[in-house]
């Protein structure tokens, strides 16, 4: 089992080097910056923000989707205390400085990204293409810029989707 824990690894490891130095330097790094300011708190307060003059309803299922969706992932940064991939490995190419205290698994703007996404599905299901198109880069950008392995950042979709059905029945239960 052990032989086949380090193999993954391996494998991992090989996956995030291709995408970090194929395009931390190029013209795309500056796009991947964008990408992650859409998984970022701030974003999802400004948006929640925007929601709550736009629509109540609106309002209600972003804030409770993204709220769960931070109580998971802090929860399970504390619970596995995964190192950053830009603290862990030495050839890592990145323009962005990580947070210094903060884990790697799962990610957080992936898991924000996704929430947000399905959530603006949801209301806005003529943009569908453009939210899911948005978290996946977000995801990808989080590679690229040297914080996260691709395991992360795959959890965090999944936590991301699941955070987003677990405020909806949440709210069905409440409201």
């Amino acid at each position: 089992m052990n032989n086949f824990v380090c193999y993954l690894k391996k494998k991992e490891e090989l996956l995030f080097f291709l995408l970090n130095r194929t395009l931390v330097y190029s013209p795309l790094a500056v796009v991947m910056h964008i990408f992650t300011f859409f998984g970022s708190a701030a974003f999802a307060v400004g948006l929640c923000l925007f929601a709550l003059f736009f629509s109540f309803d609106f309002f209600l299922y972003l804030a409770s989707a993204v709220i769960v969706c931070q109580i998971i992932v802090q929860t399970l940064k504390r619970i596995f205390t995964r190192q950053r991939p830009c603290h862990a490995l030495t050839e890592v190419l990145f323009k962005k400085s990580p947070p210094l205290n903060s884990y790697s698994f799962p990610s957080g703007h992936t898991s924000t990204a996704f929430s947000i996404a399905l959530t603006c599905m949801i209301f806005f299901p003529a943009f569908t293409w453009l939210f899911y198109l948005t978290a996946v880069f977000v995801g990808i950008s989080r590679i690229v810029l040297g914080v996260h392995y691709p395991t992360d950042v795959v959890i965090g979709a999944v936590l991301g989707f699941f955070s987003h059905v677990l405020s909806v029945i949440l709210l069905s239960m409440i409201l």
